[in-house]
């Protein structure tokens, strides 16, 4: 690998970082302009698909599609685990600031250690068991600014963590199986294609609307285009230049890059809390990245 090459694999690391963690910057915008979080993450995905769709076909005409099991299994990892992961993450931004969402949901290096412990007997290291200590220090420091009244959005995000970890590890496998601007399309589809069937199917209970300006679709655009296919191409991007472990550190930028949107564009306060908290999950996805030498699980975004 040269030294030009690695520089770059980083850059575009760090850009996918910065890309994800404008997401919530995005989606509150959105908000501000009529649309509801259900609007919003229908608009998203639906407009991320077509673009991956359409990019598919132009690109790459001449490649087949995966057999029916891969492609199955694609759609179905994003049209569960992306979709609740990303419906769970956004519902929370409702009630707690993006600041203090990203750093609970960037606790999912715990969950995928401890799941790939269960399930693939990948035994982690007791270097590996001390950084995500802490992992859980950074996080109970950020929580503690979340008034009481607010625990269901705590909950909500550690719950999607949970859920995208469960589809790292799964699409992780299946992504093997074909290339990665196919596996991206489906299972971004599979997403778009399970927020409509749940605002269909609960459409009396669904709180759905649209953005009502012309600026209002210009986020949730920007939303689908920069933060999905932006950030994940940049990503493997990075990925494909420098390998899982350089990436899953510099990877760690996104937390900051997130609480720095919310205090510049969003007003939100940048408390000394939360500027510890996130130092703490930080510094413990660096060290299980430089400390662990097991096979690797892709990183996960919003």
């Amino acid at each position: 690998m040269t030294n030009r090459s690695s520089i770059a694999g980083i850059g575009f690391i760090v850009l996918s970082s910065l890309f994800f963690g404008l997401a919530p910057t995005f989606s509150q915008f959105a908000g501000d302009e009529g649309s509801t979080v259900v609007g919003t993450l229908i608009s998203r995905f639906t407009i991320a698909a077509v673009i991956a769709l359409a990019a598919r076909i132009v690109f790459m005409r001449e490649r087949p599609w995966p057999d029916r099991k891969t492609a199955a299994l694609l759609l179905a990892y994003g049209g569960v685990g992306y979709f609740l992961g990303a419906l769970f993450y956004f519902s929370a931004l409702e009630d707690i600031d993006s600041s203090l969402a990203i750093v609970l949901f960037n606790c999912y290096p715990l969950f995928v250690v401890a799941f790939s412990w269960i399930l693939f007997h990948h035994r982690p290291t007791p270097q590996v068991m001390a950084t995500l200590v802490l992992t859980l220090i950074g996080v109970a420091i950020t929580a503690g600014e979340v008034g009481s009244g607010q625990t269901t959005s705590v909950l909500l995000c550690l719950g999607s963590a949970i859920l995208y970890t469960g589809y790292a590890l799964g699409s992780s496998r299946a992504l093997t199986r074909t290339d990665v601007m196919t596996g991206t399309t489906l299972v971004i589809t599979g997403g778009a294609v399970s927020f409509w069937l749940y605002w269909l199917v609960g459409s009396s209970r669904v709180d759905v609307a649209f953005p009502d300006s012309l600026l209002g679709w210009t986020w949730v655009t920007l939303m689908g285009t920069v933060s999905t296919i932006g950030g994940v191409t940049l990503f493997f991007a990075g990925l494909n230049r420098i390998g899982p472990t350089k990436s899953s550190v510099a990877a760690t930028s996104e937390p900051v890059m997130a609480i720095a949107a919310g205090a510049l564009f969003l007003g939100e306060d940048l408390t000394i809390a939360r500027v510890v908290g996130a130092i703490f999950v930080v510094l413990a996805l660096v060290l299980l990245a430089l400390f662990d030498r097991q096979p690797e699980t892709v990183v996960v975004h919003q």
